[in-house]
């Protein structure tokens, strides 16, 4: 199954038709025709170090303790992959890229609906949005436009 996870399980697989059966199958060939196989190698850390990760299948029954260590052995391995190939950084850069579009968000968000001009100035287009005469996008634009000092704002707020 976990060979047929990445959709590459049959890529490299030579059809049946026009095949030259006298020539050795490549490496790539090869594992593609045993998911299984592939599956294990790439579980190991065999192969080009540019794979994606695979994770490995390992029986274990922690209330025994067989298999515990091999499944530690497992999360260290995939801890070394992720930095090694540089994903963990990624994913940590993203997490924190996007913990500052949260707090922007939040930012602009508390900013702008606690500002009483700004309200009263949204409810005073809500006839026109009302009788079709404008849209949202309209409304939102001029809203943002209108409030850049509020949106500058310096401060210690959300510290």
């Amino acid at each position: 199954m976990l060979g047929l996870r990445g959709g590459s399980t049959l890529k490299n697989v030579p059809a049946h038709h026009g095949v030259d059966l006298g020539r050795a199958l490549t490496r790539d060939e090869r594992l593609a025709m045993n998911p299984a196989r592939a599956a294990r190698e790439a579980a190991a850390g065999v192969g080009p170090d540019n794979s994606p990760w695979t994770p490995p299948v390992l029986r274990t029954v922690a209330s025994r303790s067989e298999g515990v260590e091999d499944v530690v052995t497992a999360i260290d391995r995939h801890f070394n992959y992720l930095e090694r190939s540089g994903v963990l950084r990624e994913r940590r850069r993203a997490r924190l890229r996007g913990r500052v579009v949260e707090v922007v968000e939040g930012q602009v968000r508390r900013r702008l609906w606690t500002d009483d001009a700004t309200n009263q100035w949204l409810d005073a287009r809500l006839a026109e949005l009302e009788n079709g005469t404008t849209n949202p996008f309209a409304v939102a634009n001029e809203l943002l436009e209108r409030s850049a000092n509020i949106l500058t704002q310096t401060g210690s707020a959300g510290r």
